[in-house]
């Protein structure tokens, strides 16, 4: 590494803490940062729910059977929230993409 790696990283003159483009990243307010939430748990809930409601409409006109249904029920909520937890580590969520927020934290970091 060279020796003005700090001074091209920028950590010089910022240190380290919630900057982007070397601008402060500024902690989101409370509000959105809860509504962010629950924007996220409405969309596992949606995607769940459209994936089983699709499921059954398949069982009732016999394309699949109702074991495999229910097998697509059981597993498609703790897959959504894998999907979705992993997004919200990753500040790429739908919920904080919609009310700007970067992370669910107080301090305005990043997560992932």
């Amino acid at each position: 590494m060279s020796s003005n790696y700090r001074a091209q990283a920028g950590l010089a003159v910022h240190g380290h803490g919630p900057w982007r483009n070397r601008d402060p990243l500024t902690p989101a307010p409370s509000g959105r940062r809860w509504w962010a939430r629950i924007l996220d748990a409405v969309f596992v809930l949606f995607f769940t729910g459209t994936v089983v409601g699709v499921a059954i409409a398949l069982t009732g006109v016999n394309i699949i059977s109702l074991d495999a249904a229910t097998g697509v029920a059981l597993a498609i909520y703790p897959l959504m929230a894998l999907v979705f937890g992993a997004l919200c580590g990753c500040t790429v969520s739908p919920g904080q993409a919609l009310c700007g927020v970067v992370t669910h934290k107080h301090s305005g970091r990043r997560v992932g």
